[in-house]
């Protein structure tokens, strides 16, 4: 699962980046990844502040990967909150764009989708 995010220093980033971090403790065979926009040490510092142990930070301070992706928002100067499921060999099995930045993606429909290519086990 990939979530690109544009401040992971903002309550819905924050939110949705825990959230995540929760879900993956539940799978044997998926790897989460959060892209924002904010360097690395400021990934590190919130990681550490939050706990958060169970995803891999990306930093796309530069825009590459959102210039790249048209995931760029010029109106905001940042990425667009998006999350992208994608399978063992690569494909991409699932997108969402979520159309207001300000609001949290639907966890409901992005977990269904990974249900379908990782397995979940229960606590």
């Amino acid at each position: 699962m990939i979530s690109t995010i544009p401040d992971i220093n903002t309550s819905v980033c924050s939110l949705e980046t825990r959230k995540f971090n929760q879900e993956a403790d539940h799978y044997t065979d998926a790897q989460f990844v959060v892209v924002s926009n904010n360097t690395v040490e400021q990934q590190k510092d919130w990681c550490a502040a939050e706990g958060v142990e169970n995803i891999r930070m990306l930093s796309d301070e530069q825009l590459s990967l959102g210039y790249a992706m048209g995931l760029y928002l010029p109106n905001f100067g940042a990425l667009a909150r998006t999350i992208f499921i994608v399978d063992k060999v690569g494909t991409v099995v699932y997108r969402q764009i979520v159309d207001e930045l300000h609001d949290e993606p639907d966890y409901a429909k992005a977990l269904a989708a990974l249900n379908k290519v990782a397995n979940r086990i229960d606590e």
